[in-house]
């Protein structure tokens, strides 16, 4: 390895932050509707992605009281949850589209918002179910995989990559899905959740900044507005020669 590895870098910052972090402590999280644990969490995920544990917190018990549970959050517009959310929140709208987009997934699949299959299935699968949510984030998924079904994965958000570019300890030119597998590989599984902690302190320690626009994956994209073709536009009457009178309009 060369000098500029950023897995150089990397070790030892862990490591660092790792000594500053206070101590797991379990997420709980209000009652909303029939929600489990899981469902719950998820929800919160979607909330904490480039934002920090203060504001998700009090995101979270907005949504609660706004909405009766999460099918009712699922048939509101991404503007009326934007607006819960609140204008200064993070990406407000970009977040309530894609929350509203995943809710829609997971309903089209189960018949109903429940996510209780999870844990059923084989860390493959339920990352492939999650990964290929529309809407879905990577920080998000992770989040879930990690913390809710034993599955080694390092949430991953655009603040977080930035930070870790600014340390070089992560190489700048990798796209946010191609960072978080470099991550995920250079954390030990055992290590996975203890450095995932150490990571989200250090976030909610730091200001929160316009990093570069995140991922592109599973984005709720708007049907793009068709051009003309050439040959349907009108050409434009050249003039007419000087000295010679110019033609009458029709």
């Amino acid at each position: 390895m060369s000098h500029a590895d950023p897995a150089k870098k990397l070790g030892p910052l862990l490591k660092r932050l790792a000594a500053a972090a206070g101590p797991i402590e379990p997420l709980t999280l209000e009652p909303f509707g029939e929600a489990s644990e899981l469902e719950r969490d998820f929800l919160f995920s979607f909330l904490l992605w480039d934002s920090n544990s203060t504001l998700a917190r009090a995101a979270y018990q907005r949504l609660t009281e706004a909405f009766v549970d999460l099918n009712h959050l699922r048939v509101a517009m991404p503007e009326e949850i934007a607006v819960v959310l609140g204008e200064r929140y993070p990406k407000s709208e970009h977040r309530s589209a894609r929350l509203r987009a995943a809710l829609h997934e997971i309903f089209r699949r189960e018949h109903t918002l429940s996510l209780a299959r999870l844990p059923t299935m084989s860390k493959r699968e339920v990352r492939h179910y999650l990964d290929s949510l529309e809407g879905m984030h990577g920080f998000a998924a992770a989040r879930i995989l990690l913390h809710r079904l034993g599955t080694h994965a390092i949430p991953l958000d655009d603040r977080l990559r930035v930070m870790l570019t600014e340390e070089h300890a992560m190489d700048p030119a990798l796209s946010l899905a191609e960072a978080q597998h470099w991550l995920e590989h250079q954390i030990p599984a055992e290590t996975g959740p203890a450095i995932a902690h150490a990571l989200q302190c250090w976030l909610d320690t730091h200001p929160l900044h316009r990093g570069r626009e995140d991922d592109e994956q599973a984005k709720p994209r708007k049907a793009a507005k068709a051009k003309a073709p050439k040959a349907a536009r009108t050409p434009k009457p050249k003039a007419a020669p000087k000295g010679q009178p110019k033609q009458p309009k029709a």
